[in-house]
């Protein structure tokens, strides 16, 4: 009897980087090597890069039944990431997940040193790189990843639970890896030559990249829900802020079977699932009447209390949705359904900011 060993992939064997990219067909490189300045590494819970890799089969008759060898379709990519939040630790330093909060928001933090970091919502697309490097001690040939050009098109920030977590999906050019590469002919896209003289001729190598900061809780250590600056204490479980980005990439160009480039739509951003142990609270009330006149208003979530561990995440002109009751136990809970914030007017884009001080 024969057998061979297999070294099997371990999924807490991975480590992750990130990196802003201007051009989301564009890998920088020197020669063909991967330029890994800025790129940062990412913490994180779940990574799934998915590749697009369609396969067009024939439909035309030929006086069988039998299906016909097909060929390849057009190419892309998406993925998913959840993870914890991380600010950096210390006041008025951008944290660890800068690339990653840059594609979501538009811009890189503004920072006011010493003090804080303060993302804004601006509509310039900024798009990144992932690398996915498998670790699994023992693996001879570990097949690794990344995923260029890629967009955050949907984003969820949970607060109340354990920690302070993210959860961001998107869309990307294409997923690449180190047992195709390196690509050419109809794949070249995947190099990621874009604007530049030269695309990968390398795999990229990993970087070496300290991390900063830790996680936050979900819940008390200065956690809370603010309306119009006083905090409603009846608020319970876990609470959603939204952000769907009305992106949305040009996946069928003739020339070319890769995404080419993405559109910026509507962006949607709300608050769900706000649950309050119903009281007879002023404050309370104000957001029950809030909820029948859709007046707006301006929330504010809040965790930590550490100087450079604190995150507020405020949410402009809030439009509160329709409240319903329900029996939690021996309490009474009032649900406020998904409640859409909006910007102050046509010239500004002012509807959601995150602040780290």
């Amino acid at each position: 009897m024969s057998y061979y060993a297999l070294n099997l992939s371990n999924s807490r064997d991975r480590t992750l980087y990130a990196q802003i990219i201007t051009d989301p067909r564009t890998i920088p490189n020197t020669t063909g090597v991967w330029t890994s300045a800025a790129a940062q590494r990412v913490r994180f819970n779940t990574f799934g890069p998915i590749a697009g890799n369609g396969l067009n089969s024939p439909t035309y008759k030929t006086g069988f039944r039998s299906r016909l060898k097909g060929i390849r379709g057009r190419q892309g990519g998406s993925w998913t990431l959840q993870k914890p939040f991380f600010p950096s630790g210390a006041a008025g330093t951008r944290p660890d997940d800068d690339p990653i909060l840059q594609a979501i928001f538009g811009a890189t933090g503004a920072v006011s040193a010493g003090v804080s970091v303060t993302y804004s919502l601006t509509d310039a697309l900024n798009y990144l790189l992932f690398l996915d490097y498998n670790k699994t001690p023992g693996l001879t040939n570990p097949t690794n990843r990344y995923v260029m050009g890629a967009i955050p098109q949907s984003v969820k920030f949970t607060g109340g639970a354990n920690f302070l977590d993210m959860e961001i999906s998107g869309g990307a050019v294409g997923v690449g890896d180190s047992v195709n590469f390196p690509y050419s002919g109809f794949d070249a896209p995947l190099a990621g030559k874009g604007s530049q003289a030269s695309g990968l001729t390398t795999f990229p190598a990993e970087p070496t990249v300290t991390v900063n900061g830790n996680i936050l809780p979900g819940f008390g250590s200065g956690a809370g829900f603010s309306i119009g600056g006083s905090t409603v204490y009846e608020v319970r479980g876990t609470a959603e802020i939204n952000m769907e980005m009305g992106v949305e990439g040009v996946s069928d160009a003739v020339t070319d079977p890769y995404t080419i480039g993405f559109l910026g739509g509507e962006r949607l951003i709300s608050v769900s699932n706000i649950t309050c142990i119903d009281s007879d609270s002023t404050l309370l009330n104000a957001l029950k009447a809030a909820a029948f006149t859709k007046a707006p208003q301006t929330l504010a979530f809040t965790f930590g209390n550490v100087a450079g561990s604190i995150v507020t995440i405020n949410l402009n002109n809030v439009q509160i949705g329709a409240n319903s009751w329900e029996e939690s136990g021996a309490g009474l809970n009032i649900k406020f359904g998904s409640s859409g914030a909006n910007a102050t007017s046509i010239t500004v884009t002012d509807e959601m900011n995150m602040v780290l001080t």
